[in-house]
């Protein structure tokens, strides 16, 4: 049996992880493994961020939108 490989909704996966959410947290609502979610926003040409860079994207601490 193979498995059969879901389609990524580029979109919807760079729209959110533009605004800040995280690989694992995209990759378990996808239904999808980190690994393969880790290789697509690259491909689309869009850096991977490191956890530095998170609280550029979520303003100061205590700051919510």
């Amino acid at each position: 049996m193979t498995r059969e490989a879901r389609e990524i909704p580029k979109d919807a996966v760079m729209t959110r992880y533009m605004e800040g959410e995280s690989l694992n947290s995209l990759a378990q609502s996808l239904g999808v493994g980190k690994a393969r979610l880790r290789t697509q926003p690259e491909e689309w040409g869009v850096p991977i961020r490191g956890r530095a860079e998170l609280p550029k994207l979520r303003g100061p601490v205590g700051w919510r939108h």
